[in-house]
């Protein structure tokens, strides 16, 4: 993959996970002040999504997303996409023989 079509994956993640905003945001840890407890439960699902992971395991997702019931629902709605990309492709392979 060039590196513009790595660039623009990691856009339209940080778009799809509403983490424009604090792109340019250091993390931050117990010293220093980051981004907040939400945004960095996001750039952590971010990045393994950037990986391309046949799998992937969430362990309460929506905790530490605030009140924001449409970003909740709209998490939720991705998640259960990737969900249903891996079903299909585990069965595909299986009855296929691949």
């Amino acid at each position: 993959m060039s590196r513009r079509d790595k660039l623009k994956q990691v856009e339209n993640t940080m778009q799809l996970l509403h983490l424009k905003k604090c792109a340019d945001t250091i993390i931050g840890d117990t010293r220093v002040r980051g981004v907040s407890g939400g945004e960095r439960k996001r750039v952590s699902i971010a990045s393994e999504l950037l990986t391309d992971p046949s799998v992937i395991l969430l362990d309460e997702p929506t905790s530490g997303l605030g009140k924001q019931p449409d970003l909740i629902l709209k998490f939720l709605s991705i998640f259960f996409i990737f969900i249903f990309i891996f079903i299909f492709i585990f069965f595909s392979r299986f009855f296929i023989g691949t």
